[in-house]
């Protein structure tokens, strides 16, 4: 329940434990504190591998990722084309009300726009970065897009036109190359002229796969 409750969109979310100490959780959406989940994932299992070392013998420390694949879905963006004005100096001349709304339409919220598009690139830039770092590079796939139109980016637009939209940019993007964000531009840039996202994230299942059925042999 409270992964889904966006605020403006639906209401916070409140239970207590059941594990007898009784404590009252008052929740909203995760997104509002990790748009982009991947540190999270990372941190949890460093953590699972302080504690359990001997369940994650493929880690020779709690930050080592060469021996982990991580796949991280992105909900979309728009392109940088679909911010018009959105440059230092227009905005030096906004008024406070104008970095919270935009008066033209579709509506539009800059300020809460930044901050997010913000925090997932600074995330997905870490995650590149540590595996990087391995020469595991190849163990991280970031499905992302950034073709999204203003009316696509907006979380509440359930019309039946704009749904089948989204639909046809997803499988569009399935076909199109990888992209990585560059790490001085934070622009979604191609890591070859041929690898498609389809190609990875088969690769990505077989490899999965192998490794069961190794463990199933054992």
């Amino acid at each position: 329940m409270a992964t889904s409750a966006a605020p403006v969109y639906l209401p916070a979310y409140n239970f207590k434990s059941v594990n007898g100490d009784n404590t009252e959780f008052n929740m909203i959406d995760g997104g509002a504190e990790a748009g982009n989940p991947v540190l999270v994932a990372l941190s949890e299992l460093g953590q699972e591998k302080m504690k359990h070392p001997e369940l994650y013998p493929m880690m020779d420390r709690a930050n080592d990722c060469s021996n982990i694949l991580l796949l991280s879905l992105g909900c979309g963006v728009q392109s940088r084309a679909a911010n018009p004005g959105w440059n230092a100096f227009n905005v030096n001349h906004w008024m406070q009300f104008s970095w919270l709304k935009t008066i033209s339409t579709p509506k539009r919220y800059p300020i809460l726009e930044i901050l997010d598009a913000g925090s997932s690139d600074i995330v997905d830039y870490y995650a590149y970065s540590l595996f990087k770092a391995r020469n595991a590079e190849s163990n991280y796939l970031r499905v992302q897009t950034d073709a999204l139109t203003p009316d696509m980016d907006h979380p509440d637009n359930a019309k039946e036109d704009n749904l089948k939209n989204l639909v046809n940019c997803a499988n569009e993007l399935i076909q199109e190359k990888v992209k990585r964000i560059n790490p001085v531009t934070f622009k979604l840039e191609p890591i070859d002229d041929s690898t498609t996202y389809q190609q990875e994230l088969i690769r990505f299942a077989k490899i999965l796969s192998d490794e069961r059925k190794n463990r199933l042999a054992l």
